[in-house]
């Protein structure tokens, strides 16, 4: 079946025939408008590269469920933080968590995180991405 010519999607060439030649740069105007109160709406204003998330390194020391804070560089409070292990297998797993409380206690420069492992003996190190 063949599509019909009047309802197939249009080439730029008939955009531009259509519309006239500044159809193309309103028409980004106009979606640029659009994109802006989406963007401060749902990233707080951020942009992209600004959102990215920061890099570092942590290591467990305490007692199994219990809180300790780790330094991040992202400049903000994150939303959550994403890790993972160096040197965990079968027999040594562990989940690294936080709680509403200790999520509270975010700051720009710190979060608080707890693991399911007691790492007071054998320490545990991560690498973590603020986000």
């Amino acid at each position: 079946m063949r599509v019909p010519e009047s309802i197939s999607p249009p080439t730029f060439q008939s955009l531009l025939d259509n519309l006239g030649p500044r159809a193309l740069s309103d028409l980004y105007s106009y979606l640029l408008l659009m994109y802006q109160p989406l963007q401060a709406a749902l990233n707080g204003g951020l942009e992209v590269t600004e959102n990215a998330g920061a890099y570092f390194t942590g290591t467990f020391d305490v007692g199994a469920n219990t809180a300790k804070t780790f330094t991040h560089a992202l400049g903000r409070t994150p939303v959550m933080v994403l890790t993972t292990w160096n040197d965990v297998d079968a027999t040594n797993a562990a989940n690294v968590y936080t709680t509403p409380t200790e999520k509270a206690l975010w700051t720009d420069q710190n979060v608080s995180l707890l693991c399911s492992r007691n790492t007071a003996v054998t320490n545990l190190t991560f690498d973590g991405w603020a986000i």
